[in-house]
């Protein structure tokens, strides 16, 4: 028999990964206040999520926040008519954006993940959960040290 808080445990470190990778491709791609702005779609995506899977109502207010953090979303993500250039050497912005926007929905995904496995188990499950997590989430989180990002496929460019 399969233990549900152990695959829901893989799958939150699988996801992790690929959030934590996405970033990285992000911010080697976008200048430092574009990735800040385009990082608030977590925000959006993450209301977005636990109000479809628990299904609560978003209320006037908050669809007033999410709506104008979509506009400035649109914003940064519109290109600016007349410039050719990035304004910065070796960064491409489609990549940066779209590593981004990837992330932010993982981000989603992964809080509303959480947050079904930590409602639906009894309190002595949720430190079984997140010690899983913790425990899952090590090995992932130091490949990075002992393997140069040269060989996991995430070099920055020289610039």
């Amino acid at each position: 028999v399969r233990d549900p808080s152990c695959s829901s445990t893989r799958f939150f470190t699988k996801t992790e990964n690929r959030y934590i990778q996405c970033l990285y491709v992000a911010a080697a791609n976008l200048d430092a206040a574009t990735l800040q702005v385009t990082l608030a779609a977590e925000v959006v995506a993450t209301a977005v999520f636990t109000s479809a899977v628990f299904q609560r109502r978003v209320t006037l207010r908050r669809w007033i926040a999410l709506i104008t953090i979509g506009i400035g979303l649109v914003i940064i993500h519109t290109p600016i008519v007349g410039i050719t250039g990035h304004g910065h050497a070796g960064l491409d912005r489609k990549k940066g954006l779209a590593a981004a926007d990837v992330a932010s929905v993982l981000a989603g995904i992964v809080v509303t993940l959480l947050e079904s496995v930590h409602k639906s188990a009894e309190p002595t499950d949720r430190y079984t959960v997140n010690f899983q997590i913790s425990t899952l989430s090590i090995l992932p989180a130091l490949a990075p040290v002992f393997f140069p990002a040269t060989l996991l496929g995430f070099a920055p460019r020289a610039r």
